[in-house]
C-alpha cells in the first residue's frame, strides 16, 4: 500500500543522506553519528559488509551487479584525464559530494560511484520491492506517478 511505499522511500532517503546534510539538527546524537561515520573502523568494517550485502541482494534478485560493473569498466579507458575534464566542465558540487560516502572514499565524484550508480539504484529497488525483482526500481518510481 502507499503508506508502506512512502515509509520505504523515506527510510531509503534518510539512510542515504550524509550526516553532514542534517546540519539543522545539531545535537549530541548527530555529533556521535558523525564521529562513527568518520571513523576508520566504520569504513573498514561496516562499509564493506554493507556493500557486499547490497551486491548479494542485487544478484539474488536478478540484477547482474558484477557482470554489469565489469562491462562498464571494460567499455572505456577510464583515466584521470577524463575525470578531470568532467570536473572542470561541471558546476561546483556541494562539499559532501567529495567526502567519503557509502563505499566511495572519494565521495560521489569518482569513477566507482559513476559506474555503480545505476546498478545500485536497481539493487535498492530490488531490495525494497522484492516481489518485482530486478524491476523493483521501476516499481518504486511508478508508485509516485
Amino acid at each position: 500500500d502507499m503508506k508502506c511505499v512512502i515509509a520505504t522511500m523515506l527510510s531509503a532517503v534518510l539512510l542515504t543522506l550524509p550526516v553532514a546534510s542534517l546540519a539543522t539538527v545539531a545535537s549530541p546524537v548527530q555529533t556521535m553519528m558523525q564521529a562513527v561515520v568518520d571513523s576508520a573502523l566504520y569504513r573498514r568494517l561496516v562499509v564493506p559488509q554493507a556493500r557486499s550485502m547490497m551486491v548479494r541482494t542485487a544478484e539474488e534478485n536478478g540484477v547482474q551487479w558484477s557482470k554489469s560493473l565489469a562491462w562498464l569498466k571494460s567499455a572505456h579507458d577510464w583515466g584521470e584525464d577524463d575525470l578531470d575534464a568532467l570536473r572542470k566542465d561541471a558546476s561546483t558540487p556541494p562539499p559532501y559530494y567529495t567526502k567519503p560516502f557509502h563505499a566511495y572514499d572519494e565521495g560521489n565524484l569518482c569513477w566507482e560511484a559513476a559506474w555503480e550508480q545505476e546498478i545500485a539504484g536497481k539493487a535498492v529497488g530490488a531490495r525494497n520491492f522484492p516481489q518485482a525483482g530486478r524491476e523493483g526500481e521501476e516499481a518504486f518510481r511508478a508508485a509516485f506517478e
